[in-house]
This record gives C-alpha cells, structure tokens and sequence, in this order.
C-alpha cells in the first residue's frame, strides 16, 4: 500500500506529538501529517507516479497553512484541522486524483484537510476525550513545500518512496 502526504516540516511539533503519544496508535510509526491521497494499492511503478506528480504539480507553489487551535473529533477519530491554506491542500487533492490515480478515488469520503491527532474504539469515547484536550495557546502553522509518497509497511511503518518539491512562491 502506498499513500501520498504532506509532512509538516519547519515548525515545532512537540504540542502535536503529546497528544499523538497518549491518543494515536500510529505514533511513533509516521510523524504528523496531512494525507492527500488515501492508501491504495496499485501496479504503478514509483517512476510513473513520480512523472504524474510531477505533470499535475508544476504550477502549484509552496503551500502556508494554519491550524485551528482546538482538537475536533470525527467519527472516532482526532483531528487537528487546517483552517488557512485548506484550499490550496483540497486542489492539489484534486489534480492528484487524476490519470492513474483516479479510480481510487474514494467520493463517498469528504474530505477535510486535517493532520489525525488520535482514534478511539468508539465514536463516544473519541468524542468524551477531545472535550478534555486543551485549547492551543497559539495556531501552529507552517509551509508545505513537497509532496511525499510513502510505502506502508508491514508493521504500519512510514518508509517513503520519493519526495517531490513544489515550487517556492
């Protein structure tokens, strides 16, 4: 399975990764990120995703965004969401889920930019814990600047394929 993602880069994490350490199962296996194109599983040769990537991103420029300040639930998930630069992130989805990538387009799925924070068993319990999580005492915000496609391994590990840049504004 692979998956393709934007990795919070240049910014403090620290706030991210305490509540990823007591909520998240996947810590420690994939640092905080946003996923653009959910894992699918395909014959298409890291060469020939790399060139679609490359194709469909040539005008897209570095990417500004900012979080919102409070945790959210969703289902049974943990979301940190994206407020500015949102979308920027949501075109980019959309240029991506084109030629080989198109039919794993999932679009019974919204989609909310948002980094995931932590999952529970249930939509209950997510929902009683991100209640107790408190507020940011500012907006973390950073600037995406590359596109990364990632191998998922057999242990739910992050082993990344190849890294394409997007263009400094």
């Amino acid at each position: 399975m692979r998956t393709i993602l934007l990795f919070l880069k240049n910014m403090s994490i620290h706030e991210i990764e305490d509540i990823r350490l007591e909520h998240d199962p996947l810590f420690g296996l994939i640092p905080p990120h946003v996923t653009i194109v959910f894992p699918f599983e395909s014959p298409i040769s890291n060469d020939e995703l790399k060139l679609h990537i490359l194709n469909v991103s040539k005008k897209i420029h570095n990417i500004e965004i900012e979080f919102a300040n409070q945790i959210t639930s969703e289902g049974a998930y943990f979301f940190l969401r994206v407020e500015k630069g949102k979308e920027q992130i949501e075109d980019l989805r959309n240029i991506l889920y084109t030629g080989p990538l198109l039919q794993f387009l999932k679009e019974d799925i919204p989609y909310i930019p948002h980094v995931t924070v932590g999952r529970k068993e249930s939509v209950e319990l997510a929902a009683e814990v991100v209640k107790s999580i408190p507020s940011f005492h500012e907006k973390l915000n950073c600037v995406i600047n590359r596109i990364s496609v990632e191998r998922i391994g057999e242990n739910e590990e992050s082993i990344i394929e190849f890294e394409v840049p997007l263009q400094k504004s």
